[in-house]
């Protein structure tokens, strides 16, 4: 079982360059190993369910490009919700990135209650580092019903 400090960091982002950019300044504070990027949104999604669905209960960050062109976020976050329903000891933090600065964008991710926060695109090393700090020591993880 993973430390509750341990967490799978999943990025899903149609654009790969943007995923490298992440999974760089991700890596450069965490580690690598824990990481995986996908740009097909539905590679993306059957490895969240298989962390979900695993026996131990699974502690995973999610990064969520909100406009791509096959499946926005908001349609993966849709696709995931039965299984993050089920009551199964996870914890799970979602991050909304978005190169947008659409305001409708920010207040639908503030009003969904399986959204832990949105940032904009390029995700940056100092905020990373601020998630984890907070998501660790701060508020602790973030349970969803």
């Amino acid at each position: 079982m993973k430390a509750r400090n341990e967490f799978s960091i999943i990025i899903i982002d149609d654009d790969p360059i943007s995923n490298l950019l992440s999974e760089v300044r991700i890596k450069s504070v965490y580690d690598r190993r824990l990481v995986k990027s996908y740009t097909n949104p539905l590679e993306g999604i059957a490895a969240i369910k298989t962390l979900i669905e695993a026996p131990e209960p699974a502690n995973f960050m999610l990064f969520l490009d909100i406009n791509m062109p096959e499946m926005s976020g908001w349609d993966v976050l849709d696709e995931l919700l039965p299984v993050m329903q089920e009551e199964s000891g996870n914890v799970v933090r979602i991050y909304m990135l978005s190169s947008s600065i659409d305001i409708n964008d920010k207040i639908r991710a503030a009003k969904n209650m399986y959204v832990s926060g949105y940032l904009e695109k390029p995700l940056s090393t100092p905020d990373f580092s601020d998630l984890l700090f907070k998501t660790n020591y701060l508020n602790g993880p973030k349970l969803h019903p």
